[in-house]
């Protein structure tokens, strides 16, 4: 049984019979509602792994008919937008942010969306918006990978000083070395 903020779009097959979705507090599905929402929804999953696109975007939609409230169904249909949404496809983009943007509302303890989210905006460009969720993350949960990749959104958007304290933050969890000393060198001659 899996609680809320706690899922990952990375299921295995074999996980797939024993996995459960509980809905929202706000939002109480009767019992086959419920049964009707995890059929739907593991399926949607099993189609993706499979490749079948169109057939996992019919089932979140019908899942998401039943429960227009389920963080998890949100996040894997705004998955499926920002994915196949072209830079073109402004629509799709927009409507991806915004699924994504009311899962986290309705899971805000869930990392793995804000991850999502920020690594959605860096593509974008939007660093400012990013880092702000990097560094929201990495204070509840701080992590090397999470911090390395804080370091290279400021680095990219010239927050020298910000690299350099999170590189520092890295040394305090890793222990120092060539690399972060190096980092840090060549963070500080562009300050």
């Amino acid at each position: 049984e899996i609680e809320r903020g706690d899922w990952s779009s990375d299921v295995c097959s074999s996980d797939l019979e024993t996995l459960v979705v509980k809905p929202l507090p706000g939002k109480q599905l009767n019992a086959e509602e419920q049964r009707k929402f995890d059929m739907l929804f593991l399926e949607a999953v099993r189609q993706k792994e499979k490749e079948k696109y169109d057939a996992e975007f019919e089932l979140l939609n019908a899942a998401l008919q039943l429960n227009p409230d389920a963080p998890e169904a949100l996040f894997e249909m705004a998955q499926l937008k920002l994915a196949f949404g072209s830079m073109v496809d402004t629509l799709s983009r927009v409507e991806g942010d915004s699924l994504l943007r009311r899962a986290i509302a309705l899971a805000p303890q869930n990392i793995d969306l804000k991850e999502t989210l920020a690594n959605q905006l860096a593509r974008e460009g939007k660093y400012k918006e990013a880092i702000k969720l990097y560094k929201e993350m990495i204070g509840k949960r701080p992590d090397v990978d999470r911090l390395t990749v804080l370091v290279g959104l400021q680095e990219e958007s010239a927050d020298f000083e910000g690299a350099i304290e999170s590189i520092t933050r890295l040394e305090q969890i890793e222990g120092k070395s060539e690399r972060l000393k190096i980092g840090r060198a060549s963070c500080r001659e562009r300050v």
